[in-house]
């Protein structure tokens, strides 16, 4: 556990540092963890390695183009016309190798991370060009670390209904709740700062607001369980207890961001929203 918060604390710090530097900054450290994620990903079913560095390759281009025109850069049209070619290629080849009796599975599993890792891991670099949209960023960095440092206490301390016992049999449902609480305070807290600055809301604050700030993160909180469950059936699928060793005490980059890239998308569509 020390381990884990020491690394946790360490590398989250230089990590926001790195990315609230600019956008160039952003996308080069979201790209190394968009890198690093999808060969997790690939090697849950032992892809070989030139296939991996082709999938890794391309997704990431991909990711690239698609990020910049999330964050304005491109036109919009172009991700669309990018995720549906990176999806044929995949599919195609899926139904070729099907055809000539060789293994198609891989390019299947390939074509989820798209879905999964790609698209999610682009909403976020818009996040961070865009003065207006930082404090949403940091949201979400702030929101799904503490929902899970949060249920990890919680499950600890309180832990007594399994959550999903066969997904993954260590998490329960206080544990969620207490994510889910810890990410309603800090959406109140940022609120609240970002409102009031440092000092005390007056009486006259508006209470609804800060009710519907906490429903908000608790909201988004649940979200990013989803996201824990859903890569967690994939390590069960491949008996694994974790994605890597990329970060210590936490595991691999997928270890790490399964539920900041179900949170991302939602965050992203906020943005548009409130802008």
């Amino acid at each position: 556990m020390q381990t884990r918060i020491i690394w946790g604390l360490a590398l989250g710090i230089l990590f926001l540092f790195m990315t609230m530097q600019s956008l160039p900054w952003a996308l080069f450290s979201f790209g190394v963890m968009h890198i690093v994620a999808q060969f997790e990903f690939a090697a849950l079913r032992n892809a070989p390695k030139p296939l991996a560095f082709a999938h890794v390759g391309l997704t990431t281009i991909a990711w690239l183009i698609i990020s910049l025109c999330m964050a304005d850069v491109f036109s919009g049209r172009l991700a669309l016309v990018v995720l549906l070619l990176l999806m044929l290629i995949y599919a195609i080849v899926a139904v070729v190798n099907y055809e000539r009796g060789r293994k198609h599975q891989q390019y299947l599993y390939m074509l989820r991370a798209v879905l999964l890792i790609t698209m999610p891991m682009a909403c976020i670099p818009a996040l961070v060009i865009h003065e207006s949209t930082v404090p949403l960023y940091l949201l979400l960095i702030g929101s799904s670390w503490g929902a899970d440092s949060g249920a990890i206490f919680a499950g600890k301390l309180l832990g007594r209904i399994p959550l999903s016992p066969r997904l993954s049999p260590k998490k329960t449902v206080e544990g969620a709740l207490g994510g889910m609480l810890t990410a309603g305070f800090i959406w109140v807290v940022a609120f609240l700062v970002y409102d009031y600055g440092l000092g005390l809301p007056p009486a006259s604050a508006d209470w609804g607001k800060l009710g519907l700030m906490f429903l908000l993160g608790a909201a988004i909180a649940l979200v990013g369980v989803f996201g824990d469950l859903v890569f967690s059936m994939y390590k069960r699928l491949e008996e694994l207890k974790d994605f890597g060793k990329f970060i210590p005490g936490h595991g691999g980059v997928l270890d790490r961001f399964d539920s900041m890239l179900f949170v991302a998308p939602v965050i992203y569509i906020f943005s548009l929203v409130i802008h």
